[in-house]
């Protein structure tokens, strides 16, 4: 079982580390960095929080931003194709035709992309570093960022379940358009609502249609942007905010019942 999931995701890997998405992302990347490592004295700004780029400590955390602003992106143009493009060609009755479960063959080819994402990040530190001259941060900076990181790379395996789950229905390109608009309308629930909760406000005294649809994005779907707020919290040492737990809750609920229903509605879904 685990060497067929494996040759699914090594397929995987080979497959998309081409595509012209995952190149053009990674060359902006490396010019941010080059840009960011030769800054000295730029003012930056992240949540109110303005940080003069004249430390390799501050540049570090200007590129993991930058990461993380990225990662999303990719994971969607990346995974509204993956599974699409098999149904396109034919091929996914060729690969199903061996001895490879359905299941097998999604989880395959969902942490197929997700090693990507994780390649991605690898790629963007070891850039950095080459530029840099090592990465140039303490021991207590490495303990911020690094749970930083594993949420931020969580959130882009939920996008990747979302791009994989819509491009059962649509093509590779109205697929994105809908997972884009799923992206916007989740950050602008969750900045939202998050900021109400925040400020002590009853986000649930609701005036207009407007305000409960928010609320049901809120609350039904999972809550990345709430996710990469806690992300920035742990990397600029703020304290974690008692709301964070009840949404990091509501975060793995919902994300992984995207990823059963994703796994449900594959598992009946006419490969034909």
């Amino acid at each position: 079982m685990f060497s067929r999931i494996f040759t699914i995701v090594t397929n995987t890997f080979e497959k998309e580390i081409r595509r012209r998405s995952f190149v053009v992302i990674a060359v902006i990347t490396a010019l941010i960095i080059y840009i960011v490592q030769k800054a000295t004295g730029m003012v930056v700004s992240q949540n109110g929080i303005s940080t003069i780029l004249d430390s390799s400590h501050a540049k570090f955390i200007q590129i993991i931003s930058t990461i993380s602003f990225f990662n999303g992106f990719l994971a969607i143009l990346l995974s509204v194709d993956t599974v699409r493009s098999d149904f396109d060609t034919g091929m996914i009755q060729s690969i199903l035709s061996r001895n490879i479960s359905r299941w097998e063959y999604l989880l395959g080819r969902i942490s197929g992309t997700w090693s990507i994402i994780l390649f991605y990040y690898f790629f963007s530190f070891i850039l950095y570093a080459a530029y840099n001259g090592g990465l140039g941060i303490q021991m207590d900076a490495a303990l911020r960022v690094l749970p930083a990181l594993l949420l931020s790379m969580v959130t882009a395996f939920v996008w990747i379940t979302w791009g994989v789950l819509v491009s059962f229905y649509f093509p590779k390109m109205m697929s994105f358009l809908v997972v884009l608009f799923l992206m916007f309308a989740v950050a602008m629930s969750n900045t939202v609502f998050d900021n109400f909760a925040a400020a002590g406000k009853n986000i649930h005294d609701a005036r207009h249609i407007l305000h409960w649809i928010g609320l049901a994005v809120y609350y039904i779907l999972p809550g990345t942007s709430s996710v990469n707020s806690m992300a920035k919290d742990f990397i600029h040492s703020q304290p974690f905010s008692p709301i964070h737990y009840a949404r990091l809750f509501q975060f793995l609920l919902t994300g992984s019942m995207l990823t059963a229903v994703t796994f449900y509605l594959f598992q009946k879904r006419d490969v034909k």
